[in-house]
């Protein structure tokens, strides 16, 4: 099953711990997820917040814009997230025509 689960609290939010625990719920089930990374959400792409989360299965997107506006750049980035100039491009396009569920947390 496809799953986009897009998140937008950050990693210091109380949900921190469900966000996690769906998120390795997806890949015990062989589940093929995108996470996207939107708002305050970018700061799950520091380095070392996504190191608690498995990420088999996993793919994970994050817009330049939202990062750039926090000061989330270069050597701070993890290297487990793609970055795009678009990415809310892409988040539509995913959720239009592949995803057959959609989650936001």
């Amino acid at each position: 099953m496809r799953f986009v689960v897009v998140v937008l609290e950050p990693p210091s939010s109380d949900r921190t711990r469900k966000i996690v625990s769906l998120l390795e719920e997806l890949v015990e089930l062989g589940a093929d997820v995108s996470v996207y990374f939107l708002g305050d959400g970018v700061y799950w792409v520091v380095k070392g917040c996504l190191d608690r989360v498995a990420d088999g299965g996993l793919k994970f997107f994050a817009g330049e814009g939202d990062l750039e506006a926090r000061g989330i750049m270069g050597e701070l980035l993890s290297e487990k997230v793609k970055i795009l100039p678009d990415v809310i491009d892409k988040l539509v396009e995913e959720v239009m025509e592949e995803a057959e569920m959609v989650l936001s947390v």
